[in-house]
């Protein structure tokens, strides 16, 4: 690696983490910059692996660090649409499990239930509890199709322990055949 090539990674993991130091409690801002530091690999002139980094210096476990980057991917999923937006991460958990075109109708709909308009953690649950086996009666009665493959990758790879030493080249492996078969 060049030596500018270490420079804007170091600048990068610089701006990266002054935002988690700024606001550990602004879970989407946390969750986005987390996301920049795994996928670039920004972490790696210190740490062996991304749930190292997170757990040395940030005393924060790899699943921890993982529910912040699915939340925040949850909130660039959900978009601007509905007329109010999750403010914890919490709130975001029970979409993380759905296909990104889902998580958006799972939001509406506990939106909509919700007496304030504003759900709590437990209505996102139940809207996506009504929301999943209506989907998945759908599933049932179609042939199988590229989104259901997705969704069945995506659930199998979220078994991977954060801890588990394959954890990185499992997703290497995953992120080469990507390339391949785009």
């Amino acid at each position: 690696m060049t030596t500018l090539a270490k420079g804007k990674e170091a600048t990068a993991l610089a701006a990266c983490e002054e935002v988690i130091e700024r606001g550990l409690d602004s879970f989407i801002e946390v969750g986005n910059a987390l996301l920049q530091i795994r996928d670039q690999r920004l972490y790696r002139s210190d740490y062996d692996n991304f749930e190292v980094y997170c757990q040395e210096r940030w005393d924060m476990s790899g699943r921890r660090a993982h529910q912040l980057i699915d939340s925040a991917k949850v909130i660039q999923n959900i978009g601007t649409e509905p007329r109010f937006s999750p403010t914890s991460e919490r709130q975001t958990r029970p979409l993380a499990t759905l296909p990104a075109p889902v998580q958006r109708e799972a939001w509406q709909q506990a939106v909509d239930s919700s007496a304030t308009g504003k759900p709590t953690a437990k209505e996102v649950e139940a809207a996506v509890e009504v929301i999943v086996p209506r989907k998945q009666e759908r599933i049932n009665h179609k042939p199988a199709n590229g989104l259901q493959y997705s969704a069945q990758a995506v659930a199998a790879l979220s078994k991977i322990q954060p801890n588990d030493t394959q954890r990185e080249e499992a997703f290497a492996e995953v992120t080469r055949w990507l390339k391949q078969n785009r």
